[in-house]
């Protein structure tokens, strides 16, 4: 049996970036346990379609490029080309395509968003934060781009400006887990350890929440640092088989252990698609 430790640590809260731990699509959800990527919590591609795959055909991608050399100021088409050109790790080239398809369609919202969850994504925070204010400052705007504002206003460190960028997604998409994961862990950042508990209490208190593993190991990762160790093992062993059990105590173990939990957390991200 693992034992954890019944004395409470300090942490320093403050952290460089924060980055998504549930694998929670715009449009779906993945519970698998343990996996981790480069995108951004709760973000999703905004209009494409189909799932990002994982090993797109040169023939499919070329299809789609052609398409976009054709229309590039058309929203969905661009939105396919820029997927696949990412599961093929072709970032800058991605980054490239958004800034021609912007150029031919500059109201378009969707675009200017996954412009700015991209530029995130590749470390340029600074002029992510630009695009995606401008993009939710738009009236059609959506709870995603809010959310991956917050993340991006997490990363610099502007976590008061964050959760206000939460606050917006969630009055857009009320109750939605991936936004207030953001919000929990952001207010854990601040210091704030008993909002960002009840945040996380809201999301796992749903079906939905209750679903996803890393969901709950951010909440007992909360209660943890703040002392309440039962309470942790009786929240990683609800309703889990025992594999799983193990799975969420061996990465708690390992996470308390930290001088500063939250680097470590800063190190793991969803995919925010």
């Amino acid at each position: 049996m693992i034992a954890l430790s019944n004395k409470p640590k300090r942490y320093g809260l403050r952290l460089a970036v924060v980055l998504p731990l549930l694998a929670i699509a715009a449009a779906g959800c993945n519970t698998t346990t343990g996996s981790s990527s480069n995108t951004l919590f709760g973000s999703g591609s905004f209009t494409s379609s189909t799932s990002e795959p994982l090993n797109p055909s040169a023939s499919e991608t070329a299809k789609w490029a052609r398409a976009w050399k054709h229309n590039q100021a058309d929203i969905r088409t661009t939105m396919e080309y820029v997927t696949r050109l990412r599961a093929l790790g072709s970032s800058e080239q991605a980054l490239s395509v958004l800034e021609d398809s912007i150029k031919a369609n500059p109201t378009s919202t969707v675009l200017q968003g996954e412009y700015g969850k991209q530029l995130a994504n590749a470390g340029e925070l600074e002029k992510a934060s630009v695009v995606l204010q401008r993009a939710a400052a738009a009236p059609d705007s959506t709870w995603q781009i809010h959310s991956i504002k917050g993340v991006v206003m997490d990363r610099m460190d502007r976590h008061a400006d964050a959760q206000a960028a939460y606050r917006v997604a969630l009055k857009k998409s009320p109750g939605e887990i991936a936004v207030l994961n953001n919000m929990g862990l952001s207010q854990a950042m601040s210091g704030d350890l008993e909002s960002a508990e009840r945040t996380l209490q809201m999301a796992y208190g749903t079906p939905q929440g209750r679903a996803h593993s890393r969901l709950r190991q951010n909440l007992a990762l909360v209660i943890g640092i703040r002392g309440r160790f039962e309470e942790v093992k009786s929240i990683v062993t609800a309703d889990l088989p025992p594999q799983q059990v193990e799975q969420n105590i061996s990465y708690l173990r390992q996470m308390l252990s930290q001088p500063d939990p939250w680097k470590k957390l800063s190190r793991l991200d969803d995919n925010r698609t």
